[in-house]
């Protein structure tokens, strides 16, 4: 996170290795000061009763970006798990994803901190899911899995 006045000649700058919760922690020291941080709350995980109705399934697929590969793919409870690799080497570890509010899925273990959570946007034309996005990047529905 970076904000300058330059009116006081100031600047905050707060980083972090990892993303997981750097964002909320900025919420709640500045949040009072600064007002896009007011507000700012993870998303709530879903009730199971809540996922069942969800089709999941129509998110799986690969997702292809310049330099990434991301395989989404169902494991054996049929939960929604992703894997990232780049183009032309093996993908890490998988995944699991776990739904939250907003169409957002948080990465349930540590794996690619470019992927802590996902959105899966469907095409305005035939509305199937046709991209996903990481809040950073998007990647555009590509061939099936490995």
């Amino acid at each position: 996170m970076l904000r300058i006045n330059p009116g006081e000649q100031l600047a905050i700058v707060v980083s972090a290795s990892e993303a997981n919760g750097a964002v909320f922690a900025a919420s709640g020291v500045f949040g009072d000061g600064l007002p896009e941080f007011r507000n700012l709350r993870p998303p709530r995980l879903l009730k199971a009763d809540e996922v069942a109705g969800l089709a999941v399934h129509d998110h799986v697929g690969r997702y292809v970006q310049a330099w990434t590969t991301v395989d989404v793919t169902l494991d054996a409870q049929g939960a929604l798990q992703l894997q990232v690799g780049a183009r032309d080497l093996d993908a890490g570890p998988a995944s699991r994803l776990r739904a939250a509010d907003r169409g957002v899925f948080l990465a349930e273990s540590r794996g690619d901190p470019e992927f802590q959570f996902v959105q899966f946007i469907a095409d305005e034309a035939s509305s199937a899911t046709a991209y996903l996005c990481n809040g950073r990047q998007i990647g555009t529905r590509g061939t099936a899995p490995r």
